[in-house]
């Protein structure tokens, strides 16, 4: 068949069927993207030389193409003069997409400097590849009006200024577009991204409350492994704070994040500033050996977390997690209950999320098990990871068992 391809007849046909609809090429189909690099070969190769040859890079996404450098000025080949949006392109580059059978939409073309905002295909690449403020702001404001105002009225109002084209079309716009949004935002910065989490959170939390099960995936979460109690036994602490003549004032659990440091509540540690106070930290897995510890960073109610600063080595450390568990799965929870002397062991306990709960900016999970009040500070982890950080935790099974957030932790702390 035409050249450049040369296909089989054959081929062609089965190409042509696969790729048209009513005898045209379809726009917008998963083929798209590979027919436009089948169609772009020649250009492509003219403009990667071309770009090459005056030390910049060249990059495209269907119809869209970008160059970039480290240069103030742009090359002569590719820029003929420029000023202010009026940018007047270059023979060489010009006589390239001419002869690959392309021509340049004028209003399209624009040159940005690093201290304005780089767009390429709607994400900003400035410093690293992310959505405008904007998009984020839009993902707010609707699960705000979801929050406050209820699903049916944020709902109607996402159809009347946004999804006009779908106003008599469906009653969940407004959980699929929130959920397509979120799905692409987090794409773009990453499934460790604190801030993607929260928002996955804020949208499964207003999702459960409305709709319940309805629209939720069914997950399987294991009890915790031997490889999590391990690295549980080898990075949890437990915390005694004394007072100058050596009496035990209060007693609660850490848990080892970096070499020298280890996480644990506020209220475990905060008499720790009265005069002649001490923290004294000894390593679960070795309890005879005690180390001295000093508060690093205090952050009072809601979050109730504190960040310790010790002389001890740290064999294992525990690594923060970027999500929030789901309702109903399962979590394993660890720490110190009402310690006494070197010979009382640690607490490992495999629970159930029953409750997740957004106040005051904190994600808290309260969990079915009922943990003591030693435990304060203590790590909750799921699938390896440290999910929460024990706060609530009292003697009676009756009151509420909760952790904040290994998410808040992580921007709270600086860890």
């Amino acid at each position: 068949m035409s050249r450049p391809f040369g296909l089989d007849i054959g081929v062609a046909s089965v190409l042509a069927q696969l790729f048209c609809f009513n005898k045209t090429i379809a726009q917008g189909a998963p083929s798209s993207p590979i027919i436009s690099n089948w169609v772009c070969r020649s250009l492509d190769r003219s403009l990667v030389a071309l770009s090459r040859s005056v030390g910049c890079t060249y990059g495209r996404y269907a119809d869209d193409i970008t160059f970039s450098g480290h240069k103030a000025i742009p090359p002569s080949a590719l820029v003929q003069n420029h000023s202010g949006n009026s940018v007047v392109l270059a023979k060489p580059l010009l006589d390239a997409i001419s002869e690959a059978g392309f021509a340049v939409n004028q209003q399209k073309v624009w040159i940005r400097t690093s201290k304005q905002r780089q767009e390429v295909t709607g994400l900003v690449v400035n410093e690293k590849v992310n959505t405008r403020r904007t998009y984020y702001r839009n993902i707010r404001a609707a699960l705000h009006a979801w929050r406050i105002k209820g699903y049916e009225t944020a709902n109607q109002t996402l159809l009347a200024e946004y999804l006009t084209r779908y106003r008599n079309y469906s009653s969940r716009c407004l959980a699929n577009w929130l959920r397509g949004k979120i799905a692409y935002f987090r794409s773009v910065r990453g499934d460790h991204d604190a801030i993607g989490a929260l928002l996955d959170a804020d949208f499964r939390l207003l999702r459960t409350r409305d709709f319940g099960a309805e629209l939720r995936a069914v997950a399987v979460y294991p009890k915790s492994s031997k490889a999590d109690r391990r690295a549980i036994n080898g990075a949890l602490w437990l915390v005694l704070v004394k007072s100058s003549t050596g009496e035990e004032i209060s007693q609660g659990t850490a848990f080892a994040v970096a070499d020298h440091q280890l996480v644990t509540s506020a209220h475990v540690v905060e008499e720790a500033s009265g005069p002649g106070a001490t923290i004294e930290v000894r390593r679960a897995d070795a309890p005879s050996q005690a180390y001295s510890a000093h508060v690093a960073q205090l952050a009072h109610a809601p979050a109730d977390l504190a960040l310790l600063e010790t002389t001890a080595p740290i064999p294992l450390k525990l690594r923060l997690g970027s999500t929030i568990p789901d309702v109903h799965s399962r979590v394993t929870v660890a720490g110190f209950s009402n310690w006494n002397a070197v010979a009382d062991a640690h607490r490992i306990v495999d629970s159930e999320v029953v409750q997740i709960q957004y106040r005051s900016l904190i994600h808290r999970i309260s969990v079915h098990a009922p943990l003591s009040e030693g435990m304060s500070g203590g790590p909750m982890l799921q699938k390896g990871y440290v999910v929460g950080v024990i706060t609530d935790a009292h003697d009676s099974p009756r009151l509420v068992n909760a952790a904040v957030s290994a998410i808040h932790a992580a921007e709270i702390l600086h860890i």
